[in-house]
């Protein structure tokens, strides 16, 4: 539609809040965005719906919502029978919420794939974490203070000297963070399915192409110029040459699935 340039200084954040201004200046009315994690915020969702755009956003776990869908589903995405989506191979399910003055849609999924990686990651990162401590214990002079990377998985006693004694494990810490592995969230402002939200948010590695083929194929990983009248020059018939190169690309779509040289 459109592009913009910015200061290599701006956080992402508040150059979203430039864009979203560029495109009321536009006149755009039906336009959806696509965020990662770094963007949440229940200010910016509210600000997005009070303007009336669509957006969809990948979700940290540690929201409250997130938690409580994954609990009240938890059984019924592991076993997967009723809400597996089979494109993804992951299973799916969707909940409505409430985020600040706006309701949105809350889709979880589960991926056994995934965590059984996590876990396999995770329990042989707490095993390294023992061996660590063990060797530590023998040299007796490690104190609280140092040892603070380990505090979350495993429960320490020191002496009056605030070395360290002994050591446990927190078995119900650790199986808390096993039974949380494996799980995912998007949060959209518009009514779908699970299986609709993946399929949206995971075509956004169509936009990754593009610039992949912006750099490899067009040369513009580089500027190559010397003032900012001549850098905007060279972007805009970059932009304009992607335009021509994608329509090239998609009216030979038919040619390419015969022969893909």
């Amino acid at each position: 539609l459109y592009y913009e340039l910015y200061p290599g200084s701006i956080h992402d954040s508040a150059e979203v809040r430039y864009m979203l201004n560029s495109i009321k200046g536009y006149g755009y009315k039906q336009v959806g965005f696509i965020f990662d994690r770094a963007y949440y915020s229940e200010s910016f969702l509210n600000e997005m719906s009070k303007d009336g755009y669509f957006f969809m956003i990948m979700l940290k776990d540690r929201y409250q919502y997130v938690q409580e869908t994954i609990e009240k589903y938890r059984i019924r995405l592991t076993e997967q029978s009723r809400c597996y989506i089979r494109n993804h191979e992951v299973s799916g399910i969707t909940e409505r919420v409430k985020v600040g003055k706006y309701s949105y849609y809350v889709h979880v999924y589960y991926d056994d794939f995934r965590a059984s990686s996590e876990k396999r990651e995770y329990l042989n990162t707490v095993a390294r974490m023992e061996e660590e401590l063990e060797k530590k214990l023998e040299e007796k002079k490690w104190t609280k203070e140092q040892l603070k990377k380990y505090e979350k998985e495993f429960r320490m006693r020191y002496d009056n000297q605030g070395i360290l004694l002994n050591y446990s494990r927190k078995d119900r810490v650790i199986t808390e963070k096993l039974n949380g592995m494996g799980y995912f969230a998007i949060l959209t402002s518009k009514k779908m399915e699970a299986a609709e939200a993946l399929d949206i948010y995971r075509d956004r590695d169509s936009i990754e192409k593009m610039f992949r083929m912006l750099k490899s194929g067009m040369e513009f990983d580089h500027a190559g110029v010397q003032s900012r009248e001549s850098l905007e020059s060279k972007v805009f018939l970059t932009f304009i040459a992607a335009i021509v190169r994608n329509e090239i690309f998609q009216g030979t779509k038919e040619l390419r699935l015969e022969d893909r040289k």
